[in-house]
Parts: structure tokens; sequence; C-alpha cells
């Protein structure tokens, strides 16, 4: 019997910008004409009504484009007024795409929700995601729940059934100091994943790696080994150069042209306004020791007039081509919705060139 070679799995990393990120993120804020606004179909219950008032989105993330040319957003709501009742929800965007960026179109597109689900903590503060192994349709979301629990929980996405699941599979085998985390991001370095923890009270991050093999053993979907995630080290406390005086909503790591890592910050000025100026501050980021260090630019984007800021979300994608995609949400369901949507969630998005 002839000799096969060995299966090669393909690990799920983001893109690399095709510009260096200075010149990316100057793309974006020059791009302020050019934005693209579409809802996640969202309930009244996510609106500022009443005792509701406290209740907001924290944090929203995207995945690649699917099999079906559909996009699937993911936003967590903090629900500050009943225990343990933070939220987290998706939504599958079937509208018009320029490659992975969303167009605009009028009316706007609604995005209808694919699954909804408790989070156990009434303030799930930060979400990434990372796709499924081989390109498949799902992915994992990670989320920093930050006042009870102090860890990171791990929630799989799957569209091969229906409906669409956005199921728990587990938390992070480490648990953390008070308040916190309340920043996480994650992605691919060589044949390792970096996984950031950090808090805007601690005043350092943790660093958590896993083999790329080791997080995924079997290569398949749903496969992932959370116990594959080890501290970096035996202190296991990084320089964080984020605090509460310039506290963004989320944080992600961007891998640019020239092959530098940054930390992309998502910041609204005033902290904690719905409409609030947004920057996007820079940090340099090296893995190999690692360290994060001091600001490099904060940028500042321009989003649509209304409710959208980074002051309560705030994520990215990289494209296949190298595009950078940055995107922000309402902070509370406004009662707008075209067709049978009532309360919606605005989501922007702009583009690089």
């Amino acid at each position: 019997m002839p000799n096969r070679p060995p299966r090669t799995c393909t690990y799920p990393a983001s893109y690399a910008t095709r510009s260096p990120i200075l010149q990316a993120t100057q793309e974006i804020a020059a791009n302020k004409e050019n934005v693209s606004s579409f809802y996640l179909d969202t309930l009244q219950s996510m609106s500022r009504f009443l005792r509701h008032m406290e209740n907001h989105a924290q944090a929203i993330a995207r995945s690649h484009v699917l099999s079906d040319r559909s996009v699937v957003f993911f936003l967590a709501c903090s629900f500050l007024d009943t225990a343990g009742a933070g939220t987290l929800s998706s939504y599958r965007y079937r509208g018009p795409l320029d490659n992975a960026h969303v167009l605009d179109a009028q009316p706007r597109d609604v995005a209808k929700m694919e699954a909804f689900g408790r989070v156990g903590d009434t303030h799930p503060s930060d979400i990434c995601f990372l796709a499924e192994v081989d390109e498949l349709d799902g992915g994992y979301v990670f989320v920093a729940e930050e006042f009870e629990k102090q860890k990171i929980g791990v929630f799989h996405f799957d569209l091969s059934g229906a409906p669409a699941s956005l199921d728990h599979v587990g938390d992070l085998p480490f648990r953390f100091e008070k308040d916190g985390p309340n920043l996480i991001t994650i992605d691919r370095v060589g044949e390792t994943y970096f996984l950031i923890a950090g808090s805007t009270h601690w005043g350092y991050c943790q660093v958590f790696v896993a083999k790329e093999s080791d997080l995924f053993p079997k290569c398949q979907a749903r496969s992932m080994f959370l116990p594959a995630f080890k501290p970096l080290s035996r202190e296991n406390r990084f320089n964080f150069p984020i605090t509460t005086s310039n506290a963004p909503s989320q944080i992600k790591l961007v891998k640019d042209s020239t092959g530098a890592w940054s930390l992309l910050a998502f910041r609204g000025d005033p902290p904690d306004k719905e409409r609030a100026t947004d920057y996007v501050d820079i940090y340099p980021v090296s893995f190999n020791p690692f360290s994060i260090g001091p600001l490099i630019k904060s940028v500042h984007i321009f989003l649509r007039s209304g409710d959208t800021s980074f002051a309560n979300t705030g994520t990215h994608f990289v494209e296949r081509s190298g595009r950078l995609l940055i995107s922000s949400s309402y902070r509370w369901a406004e009662n707008e919705g075209p067709g049978g949507a009532a309360y919606v969630h605005r989501v922007d998005e702009v583009r690089s060139d």
C-alpha cells in the first residue's frame, strides 16, 4: 500500500494588513465618508428603558466570511441589575459584501439573531473570535467574565446543524484576581497561540500560550483543548500600559505588512459615553521575549453620527486581501429597525484602502 503524506491542518490565524499599521489606521481615519452600517436584530431588554439604563452592550466580534457568503457578528451585553445574567448572542449578516467588508444598503440590512445565551457573569467585558480549523463554518468566542467569575469562558459557534448553536465548551483553566480580566485578545504567532488577559485595574497583564497542535489535537470541529494553555512565565505578570485613565472598550492583536505586531485599543473620549470621540490607540508588541511597549499613536477614527462609539464596543478584522476593517455598535438597542425588526443595535464598519 503506498505511503500517504500526513494530513496537514490549517490552524486559524489572522491575516496581516497590506500596509504598515500606522498607514492602515490613517487610511481608516481618512475613509470617514465611506462608513457602512447595518443592524443587529436585538431585543427590547437590551434597550435603555427604565431599569435597563445600567445594562448595555459591552463588546462585539465578527467571524470570517462563511461558505454561504454570510458573516456572523457576536454581541456581549452586561446586565448589572440581575446576578449572573450577562448575555452573548450571535447574528447572521447576509447582505452585500465587498470581500469581507459589509456594504451600505437602503433600507439597511438586518442581521437576524441566530443564538442567545447567558454568560454567567453580569459583566462580560471583552470578547474575541477565533475561527475553526480548516476554515470550517464555526469558531470560538472567548469571553472575559469580569465581575463575579474573574475568568475567561469559551463558547463554540457551530453552523453544521440547524439551528445555529453557541455553546459553552469550557473555561480557560486559570483564575484571575478581583476586578478582571476586562480586556482579552488571542492570535497565532508562528506555531503558538498567545492569549493576553489584562485589566485596567491590575497594572499588568497575564499571557497564556498553547502550541497549535496541542490546542487542536484532532484537527476537527469543536476539538479545542483548553488545558493546552499554559502561563508564559512563572510569575506571569507583564507590563500593561492600559489603565483606568486610558481605558478602551476592547483590545485586539494585529500583524502588519512589515511583520510587526501591535495591540489596538478601541477607546472613546470621554470614556463611557456613547457619543464619545473615537480613537484607536496603537501599542507595539513583541513575543520573544514578550512585551507591550508604550503608546505609539492615537488615531482619531470617524464613525457615523449617532450612538455608535468605541466607548461602547470596538473590534477589527483583516481580510485575506490585507484590508483592515474596524467596527463598532450601539450601547443600547434602539426602536428604529426597518421591516419587521424593532429594537436593533446599529453596527458601523469602515475599511482601509
